[in-house]
C-alpha cells in the first residue's frame, strides 16, 4: 500500500493532485496517464472536494490502480 500525501489548502485541484498521485504510483508522467473522466466525473469530483467543511471519501479505479481521495476537511490522496 503506498503513503498517503496529504495536500494543503492553496494546491493544485484535486483532479490534478489525483493525477499527480497515479503518475507517481505508475512511475510515470502526468502527461501520460489516461484521463481521468474516463472513470470518473471530473466536474462532480472538483464541486464536491471544492466545498468547504466537508468531510467526505471517494474511491474509484483508474487506468489499473484504486485511487483513494478523502477530505477531512484537509484533501488526502493515496493510490494503491
Amino acid at each position: 500500500m503506498s503513503e498517503s500525501k496529504n495536500w494543503g489548502a492553496g494546491q493544485e485541484s484535486v483532479v490534478y493532485q489525483i493525477v499527480e498521485e497515479i503518475a507517481e504510483k505508475k512511475d510515470t508522467t502526468v502527461d501520460e496517464v489516461k484521463p481521468l473522466h474516463g472513470s470518473i466525473d471530473t466536474d462532480a469530483l472538483t464541486s464536491l472536494f471544492s466545498r468547504p467543511d466537508t468531510t467526505l471519501k471517494i474511491d474509484f479505479y483508474h487506468d489499473g490502480v484504486k485511487v483513494v481521495a478523502q477530505k477531512d476537511p484537509e484533501l488526502h490522496v493515496n493510490v494503491i
